[in-house]
């Protein structure tokens, strides 16, 4: 009636029998009998199995079916119904920590036997549904993040787009009058190749006297070139200077792995990015701690900095104050890191504090943010770090942004 495959591990002879007989007449297939723990791992490695019938006490010479339910349990996702005669707290305990989906006393009443199997089954789908559900869930919110980044990233691409263009204008402007020089140079060298600038300053006629005055220009050139090339090499290092911070940002060379991370370094390599989205002078206090540096996923910290200070300016902005101030704070203790990142914006309203971290929550006009920037900061650093962030806010005064790292890295971060 239902193709399902049962195992039934029983050291009991009679009891096994009975219930290998209790299961087809449910209407399922011949269950497979097995003693001990041994034969019962041999039978999932060279079968499907849908569900297990486990006796708790297995005989002297095998692990109990605590033990071997454990031992499945790390190998295969299946439902385990133990059957036990003794309702030992002890030993209910000790099933209880194997997430058992039954608990049956022996001897076995045939309709609990059949309700027992048939919601360990059902609730054993839905749990599997369930993870399916959730890591699709997962998949979808860490695509929607992704993408979210590559906006922010493409943000500050456009912002650092436009500092490079200044400096590389400048060089383009001055490239463009030195290959003028270079023409000028090319016709005195002309001259003096033809042998005719050799008395230029000692004759009177109207044709030495305009190369007389091309001579004054070339000393105004000389003049000229070495302030020239000097300012080129300001705008080169410049241009130098922004690619490099870029890079150090983004982390374009690094692979997505645990990295050892200097917080105070990296907030300022942030502060140069985010100075591209400043609008109006804003000043920035720095008060950083001497503090350790810590084991995290660079490039995803940079980004949760990135969007709080993003916020931080946004808040500013919007406010009327002629004062504009971001102070950032860096100290440890034992066991973490803290940034606190605090402005002088507007603040934050009391009814908004819950939902600041939401995904798509945001008080900006829709063509300015889609309200991921602080849920991708708090998905960072709680759950990719397991640390804290946590915002204390007053409308008119500001908002205070206090962010913990653990020094070290937990293995079971995701």
């Amino acid at each position: 009636m239902n193709s399902i495959r049962i195992l039934i591990v029983e050291d009991d002879k009679i009891n096994s029998k009975i219930l290998e007989k209790m299961v087809m007449n449910l209407g399922y297939d011949k269950p497979f009998v097995v003693t001990n723990c041994d034969d019962a791992i041999n039978v999932f490695k060279n079968s499907r199995l849908d569900l297990v019938l486990m006796d708790i006490s297995l005989g002297e010479e095998s692990l109990d079916g605590i033990e071997t339910a454990k031992l499945i349990k790390e190998s295969y996702e299946v439902p385990i119904i133990f059957l036990t005669a003794h309702s030992d707290k002890t030993v209910l305990n000790r099933a209880i920590s194997t997430n058992p989906n039954d608990y049956l006393i022996k001897p076995v009443n045939a309709n609990d036997l059949r309700v027992s199997i048939e919601m360990s089954l059902y609730k054993f789908e839905l749990d599997l549904e369930n993870k399916r559900l959730m890591n699709n869930l997962k998949q979808a919110k860490f695509q929607l993040f992704h993408k979210e980044k590559l906006a922010s990233l493409a943000q500050l691409a456009g912002g650092m787009a436009h500092e490079i263009n200044n400096p590389l204008s400048f060089i383009k402007v001055n490239l463009k009058i030195l290959m003028e020089y270079v023409d000028k140079y090319r016709e005195v060298a002309k001259l003096f190749i033809n042998d005719k600038g050799k008395d230029l300053h000692h004759n009177n006629t109207n044709e030495e006297y305009k190369q007389s005055d091309m001579f004054d220009e070339l000393k105004m050139m000389n003049d000229d070139v070495e302030s020239i090339f000097d300012e080129m090499g300001e705008g080169l290092e410049r241009i130098e200077f922004i690619i490099r911070i870029l890079r150090e940002f983004t982390k374009v060379d690094a692979m997505d792995q645990i990295e050892i991370y200097d917080l105070n370094n990296n907030i300022l390599t942030t502060l140069e990015i985010i100075n591209s989205e400043m609008d109006k002078p804003i000043s920035i206090e720095k008060n950083f701690g001497d503090i350790p540096q810590i084991q995290c996923f660079g490039k995803d910290v940079n980004q949760a900095l990135f969007e709080v200070l993003k916020n931080a300016v946004y808040a500013i902005e919007k406010s009327n104050k002629t004062s504009n101030l971001i102070n950032i704070r860096t100290y440890c203790d034992q066991e973490s890191v803290y940034c606190e990142i605090n402005d002088n914006g507007v603040g934050i309203e009391d009814k908004d504090m819950n939902l600041v971290f939401h995904p798509f929550f945001t008080t900006k006009d829709v063509s300015v943010g889609k309200g991921l920037g602080l849920s991708i900061a708090h998905c960072i650093v709680t759950n990719r770090h397991k640390g804290d962030i946590i915002l204390r806010s007053e409308i008119g005064n500001g908002t205070t942004c206090k962010i913990r790292l653990p020094i070290l890295h937990k293995e079971d971060s995701v």
